[in-house]
């Protein structure tokens, strides 16, 4: 049985990022071993999220759903990419992402 060129090279990508969240996670579980975890993590909870958009934890379930954020789960622990969370802040320049654009009178 001959294995496609397409079919190994699919397998191939995936297995990267495999190895890649599985670093991650690895990386995540030294952090949490340290006294200062929460300073040195690459990773945020839902809460720790919201707290930095200023939205609620159910506005990051909704972006999680809806892929403007991405997750990885330990356990029953969903974690988020602290930088990723940091750029949609800045992206919003500080300002609530739910913010609306204010209408102007005629």
């Amino acid at each position: 049985m001959t294995v496609s060129r397409d079919v190994f090279s699919d397998f191939t990508a995936l297995m990267a990022e495999l190895v890649e969240r599985v670093e991650r996670l690895e990386q995540w579980r030294d952090v949490q071993t340290t006294a200062t975890a929460t300073a040195a993590s690459p990773f945020v909870t839902r809460a720790e999220a919201a707290d930095l958009l200023h939205v609620s934890v159910g506005t990051v379930d909704r972006y999680l759903r809806r892929g403007r954020l991405r997750s990885e789960h330990l356990g029953a622990r969903v974690l988020l990419d602290r930088e990723e969370v940091l750029a949609l802040v800045l992206a919003n320049k500080g300002e609530s992402v739910n913010a609306k654009p204010q209408r102007t009178a005629p």
